[in-house]
């Protein structure tokens, strides 16, 4: 299932809302063991601006929401269940560590790398520092989009980290080598091409390039992230970064970043059709007054 997508009114509610009963029961057999585990790392805090978004942006999950909580379940109990039902990774079949040699000898290289970088020892996971040295096996530059693109693939769930459970979900594609990851770039590439794909995407990499002991993202971190993902994407990128590196100078939340894309869907590149009256972020707004006056 993962992050599956379908039609909506609005671009922000893309996401598929998993049936009511999923809400109200917990997952049986081997489902109900691997929700336990999502359950021991799921922090709400970490969730709550993108859950706060689809609920502004979805009537139907609003819905559904307002009818169990807090009657039935808790806020938390509810996201729990949601995000679990979107995250491929605790449904899918994880191999045994020995059906993966190549996977497992490539987890660990690059894991002491980024210890190596000032890592944390004693984590078993990919971290901030261990992503260079992958890049480069990859053939790919560090700031390439697919750097992004592969946790976003892996369902990863901590920012800047890639665990060994969640590396392991390279052979739901039939990858089990080095090899075989550069020949799947391509198709990843072709993904996010189409818009939808893109939105999952786009909303993912918020949460995990952020800082994960904030809601917002640095000003800074967020011009240098939309330069990557919105490369090619929109006319006006540098004017937007230039403009929130020296006349906004905040930090952006997640309604600012998931609205950023909606306002590039919808808006034409001359701004002719935006209403100032409308909906948008006040950042955007004053975005839009300060390109119009040139």
């Amino acid at each position: 299932m993962g992050c599956c997508t379908s039609k909506s009114p609005n671009p922000l509610s893309r996401v598929v809302t998993p049936p009511v009963s999923d809400y109200l029961f917990t997952p049986s057999g081997q489902d109900c063991q691997d929700f336990q585990r999502w359950c021991t790392t799921f922090n709400l805090p970490l969730w709550s601006e993108e859950a706060d978004s689809l609920l502004k942006a979805d009537p139907s999950l609003r819905t559904v929401y307002s009818g169990q909580v807090p009657s039935m379940l808790t806020r938390e109990q509810f996201w729990q269940r949601y995000f679990y039902k979107r995250n491929e990774r605790c449904i899918t079949p994880r191999p045994k560590p020995s059906d993966t040699p190549e996977l497992d000898a490539l987890f660990y290289k690059y894991k002491e790398a980024g210890i190596a970088q000032g890592g944390q020892e004693g984590l078993n996971a990919m971290q901030a520092g261990s992503f260079a040295l992958f890049a480069e096996d990859l053939n790919a530059e560090l700031e390439d989009i697919i750097m992004l693109m592969i946790p976003f693939k892996l369902s990863c769930l901590t920012p800047y980290q890639i665990t060994h459970e969640e590396w392991l979900g390279w052979t739901r594609f039939g990858v089990h080598s080095l090899k075989q990851m550069r020949a799947l770039l391509p198709s990843l590439r072709h993904e996010i091409s189409d818009k939808d794909n893109f939105k999952a995407f786009y909303m993912f990499v918020f949460r995990y390039v952020k800082d994960p002991s904030q809601k917002s993202m640095d000003c800074s971190t967020a011009c240098d992230t939309w330069r990557i993902v919105l490369h090619g994407r929109y006319v006006h990128l540098e004017e937007w970064c230039s403009f929130v590196e020296k006349k906004h100078q905040k930090a952006i939340n997640a309604d600012q970043w998931n609205q950023l894309y909606d306002f590039i869907q919808v808006i034409s590149d001359d701004f002719s059709n935006h209403d100032s009256q409308g909906a948008w972020p006040v950042l955007i707004d004053e975005f839009v007054e300060h390109s119009l006056k040139g």
